[in-house]
């Protein structure tokens, strides 16, 4: 399985229910607490209550013991684990939950692309002690070259203006809205929201087609 379209960074009803509207497959919460996004397990529960079983449910995790993590899923109700911080592929190859990681590359290709022993990978941007959030785009030549390599969900300071842009450079199995598509810190934008699914779901359209 490989999420479409996940809408991280989620914080409050309003903001997943504009998710939920524009077409998201996966929502994430952000459990990482030096991050203007985070959420604790019990409000995040209460969030996961409300979504459709279509839905897949993501922790983001950043540089947890893996028994922590554990806790987390069981005590918030995720489904998912993103490690998004500095993760070894040979530390989470046995957890036991779905999982995948977040790459952050920087200058080239990751050496051990291929060691890691998930479905897909996420590639998100690189800012030298930020774990997400950035606003920043990641570099989409390398992210390509990820893509063609592993299924791949493009992360970065997406938004409705270089959505288009960041489907073709990289051509990605899906998409990861944060930053791009908020108000605020953990506040969604209902319009911009729906503004990155259309363009989303328009392009999903037109390559299947091409099949």
């Amino acid at each position: 399985m490989t999420f479409r379209l996940k809408v991280c960074g989620i914080t409050e009803a309003r903001g997943l229910d504009a998710a939920l509207a524009a077409g998201a497959d996966a929502v994430g919460f952000n459990f990482h607490p030096d991050s203007p996004r985070f959420i604790d397990a019990p409000r995040a529960r209460r969030l996961i209550e409300r979504l459709p079983s279509r839905v897949a449910a993501v922790g983001v995790f950043v540089n947890r013991p893996l028994d922590e993590v554990l806790a987390w899923m069981d005590a918030s109700g995720v489904e998912w684990a993103q490690f998004h911080g500095d993760e070894r592929p040979e530390t989470v190859a046995d957890f036991p939950r779905p999982w995948y990681p977040a790459l952050r590359p920087a200058g080239q290709v990751p050496p051990d692309l291929t060691a890691w022993a998930s479905p897909f990978v996420l590639v998100d941007a690189r800012r030298p002690g930020v774990y997400g959030g950035t606003g920043r785009t990641a570099d989409w030549t390398i992210a390509r070259r990820i893509a063609r390599a592993r299924e791949t969900v493009l992360a970065g300071g997406l938004d409705p203006d270089n959505l288009p842009a960041a489907l073709e450079a990289v051509r990605p199995a899906g998409i990861d809205l944060n930053s791009g598509v908020e108000a605020a810190p953990g506040i969604k934008d209902p319009a911009r929201l729906a503004r990155a699914g259309s363009i989303l779901a328009a392009w999903n359209r037109t390559r299947e087609a091409e099949r």
